[in-house]
């Protein structure tokens, strides 16, 4: 019999962002997102896409998450901002522009949505 090693391959951050009041972290990663708590520093929530996502951002404390993918999934679109709701698993809303994105950026009612 053959004994062949399965090798996994290193899940990488691609960004980082912080809540409007820095007590949550959002971690884009090459399968998905992470969401940590500051305090006390621990994973809170995860999600696999299985693919990666360029940026992530928690929307103050809620389910609703902004989402910019690399590849096209029903979820992430590739460069394109996606609004998900994580408790329903279901995008609300994807902009219209496919342009290339520099950050996300949530502030009081209002979405910037930074292209290069």
């Amino acid at each position: 019999m053959e004994n062949a090693s399965k090798t996994e391959k290193a899940e990488i951050i691609n960004s980082v962002s912080f809540n409007a009041d820095n007590t949550f972290m959002a971690a884009a990663t090459s399968i998905g997102f992470k969401i940590y708590s500051t305090q006390p520093f621990a994973l809170r929530h995860q999600r696999d896409f299985g693919t990666p996502l360029q940026f992530v951002e928690l929307i103050n404390k809620s389910n609703l998450i902004g989402l910019v993918g690399e590849k096209e999934t029903p979820f992430t679109p590739p460069n394109r901002l996606a609004i998900f709701d994580d408790s329903k698993l279901f995008p609300l809303f994807r902009s219209p522009k496919n342009n290339s994105r520099s950050n996300i950026l949530f502030k009081d009612n209002a979405v910037e949505d930074k292209a290069k």
